[in-house]
């Protein structure tokens, strides 16, 4: 079994400040998604957010959050009936997101 190589404390804020782990939290991408892609872990991402200055990626990620989830609210609207026959047919809530992805559904889990 092969581990990754511990990075220096420098090279992990240098690979965390990069461009596409600014652009992505701004997107509002989940942050283990974003811990995934920078090879570190969650609790890592956050507490070098942390001691980062508030800056405009802030005000960006509240509001794709919240666009994303306007979106999501209104997909699951516009599906109900949809998502209750899921459940009818016992397919559990939290199954729900795999099943709609499965079906090809363009949804944002």
């Amino acid at each position: 079994m092969t581990t990754t190589p511990e990075l220096s404390r420098e090279q992990r804020e240098a690979m965390m400040r990069s461009e596409p782990a600014g652009d992505a939290y701004a997107a509002g991408e989940p942050l283990r998604a974003i811990a995934a892609d920078l090879g570190c872990t969650v609790d890592e991402l956050c507490n070098f957010l942390a001691t980062q200055p508030a800056s405009h990626l802030e005000l960006q990620r509240a509001r794709s959050v919240r666009r994303r989830s306007q979106a999501m609210d209104e997909f699951l609207y516009k599906n109900r009936v949809l998502l209750y026959r899921l459940n009818g047919a016992g397919i559990a809530w939290s199954d729900t997101p795999k099943v709609l992805k499965a079906l090809q559904t363009a949804i944002d889990v």
